[in-house]
């Protein structure tokens, strides 16, 4: 009965899925591999602003835009600025500002976010930095980048390898799968 059930998951779940890539940037900074494909990173500023990095290597579409959990940053707003490492200039600046921030779900993680600034821009061929901070570089943040959606089973597998850690770590709930 169990091996009937997962198999029609499988075969019914990726018609109706909505999926990305998920993960946690780390003190160092991470990295987007591909720009094309929709990311959530997840990261905390302690001091420091929190850095992605991504290339460009043909140029195209850059999209993204900042979250703050409302479990755990309910006041918490963000500002990132997009360097073009290739050329020393600043390409874009996400401001919080005065913005209100929308309430936005995310059914695929189960989390409820403030959504702050969104930015859709053409930029030329190049390596980016993106940095995020806010006033004294406190607190945790989303940031999602890129716009389309895809089911992966790889990526469904890094999420159940990786859900429990940022349940736990990143939002602050016990977590555990139940069979």
């Amino acid at each position: 009965m169990k091996w009937s059930l997962l198999l029609s998951l499988l075969f019914f779940v990726p018609t109706n899925a909505v999926a990305y890539v998920v993960g946690i940037i780390p003190p160092e900074g991470g990295r987007v591999a591909d720009t094309s494909v929709r990311h959530v990173y997840f990261g905390e500023l302690k001091d420091e602003s929190g850095v992605v990095r991504l290339s460009l290597p043909e140029g195209g579409n850059l999209n993204l835009f900042l979250l703050t959990p409302t479990a755990t940053a309910p006041n918490s707003r963000y500002d990132a600025v997009i360097v073009s490492e290739s050329r020393g200039e600043v390409t874009a600046i996400l401001e919080s500002g005065g913005l209100t921030w929308e309430l936005y779900h995310d059914a695929y993680i189960a989390e409820d976010f403030l959504k702050g600034p969104e930015l859709s821009k053409v930029v030329p061929p190049g390596d980016y930095r993106i940095v995020i901070n806010n006033p004294g570089n406190q607190g945790k943040f989303g940031i999602v980048i890129g716009s389309a959606e895809r089911f992966s089973i790889s990526d469904y597998y890094a999420l159940y390898k990786l859900g429990p850690t940022l349940k736990r770590d990143f939002f602050g709930i016990k977590f555990q799968y139940n069979y």
